[in-house]
């Protein structure tokens, strides 16, 4: 069978995507659609090696306005000609459902890995593009034969309660898989020092001030122990931190600013870690978090949708709430004075994704979804 991936940049195919592609390549003929600037041409050329066909779309720009890119999306598609497609990400589904009453292919897969914090904004634009999205998934949905997978069932209710889903054609499949061999699980000693990670970019939405300013009052009252961050900057981003922020969080002592770390390093950056701390507004479900658990780590989250799915509140690490950096604190306090229990609870982190979330598992869930 050949299945066409479409996602809109090559970066967060590779880091989102890629084991699950290589899975099922095994069995199946498999081509990525994406924007490939942000590729490294060894990472390219070694999927090729593999079968994988690598086709280059360049992204949605000023000039290329969302007409013109559809349009350039279902002429690869159509030059392709697959069997099945899987649009990632809410935007590039949007796309899908633009074109899919266009294309003879036997099933289009929307794969809605989170609906960010603009989703929910009352601003006119986003306003007008949530309706525009609606009218595009339910013509799309006329034909019978897409579907929505969800990463976790908050979103999947919120479709269904929108209308813009039913029961009959949404599907669960709880993330992307986690290759245990790539994210081996390291015990650690937990006797003195405590090192807290953050690995993610630096989004208002991820909970990055909360980090932030939680880790500096935790400085003050426990000054041996260490903060990590790890993610990208983009000043352009609007949810991104202020440059002022990001300038205070570069030349100050408190947290070690770590840069953007290329995928392939993060297995070393989580075992040097001592607990991973993601106190993110909402997610799909979080695969650094789940790579992190799967690295042996305790898991400091907020009680929020797709966050909660990757933490058993006391038993692999801290549920707290949102937006607050005092009940961030207040959690990563937990575990600097809960160390004794921190190996046990990273064990535990580790199994949960062993059997929930491993590469095999969730494999064979699309493997199942192709079939129907």
């Amino acid at each position: 069978m050949k299945i066409c991936f479409a996602i809109i940049n090559y970066k967060f195919f590779h880091s989102h995507r890629l084991d699950l592609a290589k899975e099922l390549a095994k069995t199946h003929t498999v081509s990525i659609v994406t924007d490939c600037s942000n590729g490294i041409p060894q990472e390219i050329k070694y999927l090729k090696s593999l079968g994988i066909e690598v086709i280059n779309l360049p992204g949605r720009s000023k000039k290329n306005g969302y007409i013109s890119y559809a349009w350039s999306l279902r002429r690869v598609i159509q030059n392709i000609n697959p069997e099945i497609v899987f649009y990632v990400t809410l935007e590039m589904s949007m796309f899908g459902a633009m074109i899919h009453p266009l294309l003879k292919i036997k099933k289009s897969f929307f794969l809605i890995t989170g609906l960010g914090t603009f989703f929910y904004s009352k601003r006119l634009k986003y306003l007008v593009l949530r309706s525009i999205q609606r009218l595009l998934f339910a013509f799309a949905l006329l034909k019978q034969n897409c579907l929505f997978v969800f990463q976790n069932i908050d979103d999947l209710e919120v479709f269904i309660d929108l209308k813009i889903a039913n029961q009959s054609n949404v599907k669960m499949i709880r993330g992307n898989g986690v290759n245990a061999s790539d994210f081996i699980c390291q015990d650690r000693k937990y006797q003195n020092k405590v090192i807290f990670l953050y690995a993610s970019r630096l989004l208002l939405s991820k909970g990055i001030l909360e980090f932030i300013n939680a880790s500096r009052l935790l400085k003050r009252k426990y000054p041996d122990t260490e903060f990590h961050i790890a993610g990208g900057y983009d000043a352009e981003d609007p949810d991104s931190i202020s440059s002022e922020a990001f300038n205070a969080l570069v030349q100050g002592s408190e947290i070690l600013y770590l840069g953007e770390l290329p995928h392939s390093e993060m297995k070393d950056c989580f075992h040097q870690a001592s607990v991973f701390v993601m106190p993110s507004y909402r997610e799909g479900l979080p695969k650094v978090a789940l790579e992190a658990a799967a690295s042996g780590l305790p898991l400091v989250m907020t009680n929020a949708t797709g966050c909660k799915d990757c933490v058993e509140h006391a038993v692999n690490g801290f549920l707290v709430e949102t937006r607050s950096s005092e009940a961030l604190h207040d959690g990563m306090e937990l575990c600097i004075k809960n160390l004794k229990s921190m190996k046990e609870y990273g064990q535990k982190s580790a199994k949960m994704v062993e059997k929930k979330y491993s590469l095999e598992i969730i494999t064979q869930e699309y493997l199942k979804l192709i079939k129907l």
